[in-house]
């Protein structure tokens, strides 16, 4: 744990918005049903590390000025995130409403914390983080009206930088959010100049069809699972000191050392779906945490989730960037006493592999309008519920402001969500490994780390 508490003093805040006259003066986008069941969750937030050795004065004189007006740029072409969330008290009706001159909350700030020990994958004490992401409060205080987004850049003076966005799940998937900074980085990169080759967001949402009401089971279902999730988080809450978040890597050895056990393993089972780094590295994790409550009730049922983008899988495929969510969740489940065995981590790499293999092959909507309800049931059951956030298509490693490629990636907005952060290894650019962060008890912490340590020396050469 750290020997002190960081202090972060705020330099300026400031409200950012697209160049005038430069989008549409008004714009409305109702929300899907892919959006609706995000209602329900917090905003995701993301913090990138970025060395950086240079003083007060020179960020505030040299840097500062071009990272909000290439902030203000990429609002231009990406402007639903500096609108609000209209909510309709009346209906529980929901719209994403922006107009010229709707801004984005920046706030500047300045720490005086070890830089290089907030950049460790050992575990931290998330409190650490709290000051270096922004919320999403309204200025008006309204509930009926919520800002979509909120930035946050932290000076560590001839140390580092970290850029800090909160963004609410509602208006978009980390597809076009990550889209968006990696986005928001090429310009201020090129130092204000649009990057000629960026693909845009596409806004039209008549491309989502909903013959069958999705829309409206989805609010229907949605009040029931809200207050299942509230409950989920109350029974998975922690006092503050003692959460604490940690990084783990399979490099890529470890990664084709899990697929071929795998493979071998099934080589006599008639098994069809692809044995892919994904599946071995979710599998493996969610072993590593099961094992570490073997205690609690080994005859029940464990459950993982995780998300498929359907932009390709709908019919007809919807355009790569089309801005809004455009996720569908596939649960899956093992028995405890299953994962927990000599090969648990086929047990659950053959549970995960069919997953998504079925929504390949089934489609993504299929059983769709139980799925809340499902879910819901799941939660108040009590079961070990893990899911994913992120992933490692969205390559954020690879986001440059000018100031080099990240040294640390996280999402700070696992706690209590039952979620791991699932993203690509800075250190396997060329090789495919992948890092796992996650919020555990500094007990439950210490379980997971032994696991993982020991679990891959278990199952062969």
């Amino acid at each position: 744990m750290a020997d002190s508490v960081m202090k972060v003093k705020v330099i300026e805040q400031s409200q950012i918005s697209p160049p005038q006259h430069s989008t549409p003066p008004r714009t409305s986008l109702p929300l899907t049903f892919f959006d609706i069941l995000w209602l329900a969750f917090s905003p995701v937030k993301r913090l990138m590390f970025f060395e950086f050795r240079h003083c007060n004065q020179h960020f505030i004189e040299t840097v500062l000025p071009n990272i909000k007006h290439s902030l203000s740029l990429a609002l231009q072409h990406f402007y639903p995130l500096a609108g609000r969330l209209i909510t309709t008290p009346s209906t529980d009706d929901h719209e994403i409403a922006y107009s010229d001159g709707d801004s984005v909350s920046l706030t500047v700030a300045e720490a005086d914390f070890d830089f290089e020990y907030l950049t460790s994958r050992r575990p931290r004490d998330i409190s650490e983080y709290v000051s270096l992401v922004p919320e999403l409060i309204s200025k008006l205080e309204l509930q009926d009206m919520t800002p979509l987004m909120a930035v946050q850049v932290t000076l560590f003076p001839n140390s580092g930088i970290t850029v800090g966005i909160t963004v609410s799940h509602a208006v978009a998937d980390g597809k076009i959010t990550t889209h968006f900074i990696k986005h928001w980085a090429s310009i201020c990169k090129l130092q204000g100049k649009n990057h000629s080759d960026i693909l845009l967001p596409f806004f039209d949402r008549s491309v989502i069809k909903d013959p069958n009401g999705l829309c409206a089971k989805f609010r229907e279902q949605l009040r029931d699972f809200i207050e299942s999730f509230k409950t989920f988080k109350v029974a998975n809450s922690l006092a503050p000191t003692d959460k604490v978040q940690a990084t783990f890597v399979l490099g890529a050895p470890e990664i084709e050392k899990l697929k071929q056990y795998v493979r071998n393993k099934l080589h006599d089972h008639d098994y069809t779906f692809h044995v892919s780094t994904f599946v071995v590295a979710c599998a493996y994790v969610w072993v590593c945490f099961i094992k570490c409550y073997i205690d609690e009730k080994n005859h029940e049922k464990a459950y993982f989730v995780f998300n498929a983008d359907c932009r390709e899988r709908l019919d007809p495929p919807i355009p790569k960037f089309y801005f809004g969510n455009c996720l569908m969740s596939c649960v899956t489940q093992a028995n405890k006493c299953d994962l927990i065995g000599e090969e648990g981590v086929v047990v659950a790499a053959e549970v995960l592999g069919r997953g998504v293999e079925r929504m390949n092959k089934e489609g993504v909507l299929g059983g769709v309008d139980t799925m809340i309800p499902y879910m819901s049931n799941i939660i108040r059951s009590g079961a070990k519920v893990m899911s994913v956030a992120g992933s490692p298509k969205f390559k954020l490693y690879e986001t440059d402001f000018g100031w080099g490629r990240p040294k640390k990636v996280d999402v700070v907005s696992l706690e209590n969500s039952g979620a791991i952060c699932v993203s690509e290894s800075r250190d396997g650019e060329n090789g495919g490994g992948i890092e796992v962060g996650l919020v555990l008890s500094w007990l439950e912490m210490d379980a997971f780390a032994s696991h993982f340590a020991d679990t891959l020396n278990k199952i062969g050469p």
